[in-house]
């Protein structure tokens, strides 16, 4: 189908709670249609959690935003690259973190959905889908992601010995010493990066914990309504049951009325001959004085 694309993208756009019936619905569409590879693709979507769903809105509501986020965050993870490897400058992320922070807190001002927007615009996996608004489920973090592309939580070797200089000859220090000091620098920005990944991670986990609350209470009262349900259909069919009881003793009374109505109308006329009878010769009787 032509639309497919467009179709998958209105099944994202919709309410999460229709989600589930209104992909089977175009998947049934698609192998009537003889589409069997498409029907399976489509089969196999998930439905987006509260999360997941909130972003896809914000993609579609906000796309400059987004992709604005997902630049910052692309810049950040970049930055802290280049910071870890021995290339990077301090300035240079501070001024990533400020961008990154500022068109985080523009598009999403809830802290655990902010959280979610900075994992999935880190991941490869999901960013492309959080562009288009297709997320089905919570991003997690990835340690590979929190500093860009290839890149693992670091343990920071040490930076190579810079050449001396002026300042250096001048007493600033021996070049072992800077090195050293510039070690230390770019081990304690990875590790304030590392913190600020582990907080975002839990503000997720937070937010994560409580839609599990949530969908958990629904569940649990969809349960106690299901129970009641079956109880009170329980209660309805003895209801019936009972009903449908009476209903046949009534019929059999009616019954055995009907047959004492018939009884009593044959008695009835058997009696009305019999007074005829005694009518017609009484006055017969009447009628003959000499009788």
């Amino acid at each position: 189908m032509d639309d497919l694309d467009a179709r998958i993208d209105a099944l994202y756009a919709g309410p999460p709670g229709g989600f589930t019936a209104a992909r089977d619905a175009l998947a049934k569409e698609l192998r009537a249609a003889g589409e069997r590879e498409e029907a399976e693709r489509v089969r196999a979507l998930r439905r987006p959690s509260k999360t997941a769903a909130e972003l896809n809105r914000l993609a579609r509501a906000e796309p400059e935003s987004m992709a604005a986020a997902i630049a910052a965050q692309e810049g950040l993870a970049e930055a802290q690259a280049r910071m870890i490897g021995g290339s990077g400058d301090a300035q240079e992320l501070r001024a990533a973190e400020e961008a990154e922070a500022a068109a985080a807190a523009a598009l999403a001002p809830d802290p655990g959905l902010r959280a979610a927007l900075r994992l999935a615009a880190r991941s490869e996996a999901t960013r492309e889908e959080l562009r288009r608004g297709r997320l089905s489920r919570d991003p997690e973090p990835e340690a590979a992601g929190l500093f860009g592309a290839g890149a693992a939580l670091p343990q920071p070797a040490r930076a190579p010995a810079p050449r001396p200089t002026r300042a250096a000859a001048a007493g600033s220090g021996p070049p072992d010493e800077l090195a050293a000091a510039r070690a230390r620098r770019t081990r304690d920005r990875a590790l304030e990066a590392a913190r600020s990944a582990a907080r975002e991670a839990a503000e997720l986990e937070r937010a994560a914990a409580g839609e599990l609350a949530e969908a958990t209470g629904r569940r649990e009262r969809a349960e106690r309504a299901r129970e009641q349900a079956e109880g009170a259909l329980e209660a309805a069919r003895r209801q019936v049951e009972g009903a449908e009881r009476e209903l046949a003793r009534h019929e059999e009374a009616a019954r055995e009325a009907a047959g004492a109505q018939a009884r009593a109308q044959e008695v009835a006329a058997e009696a009305a001959r019999v007074r005829e009878t005694a009518e017609r010769a009484l006055a017969d009787a009447e009628a003959d004085p000499a009788g």
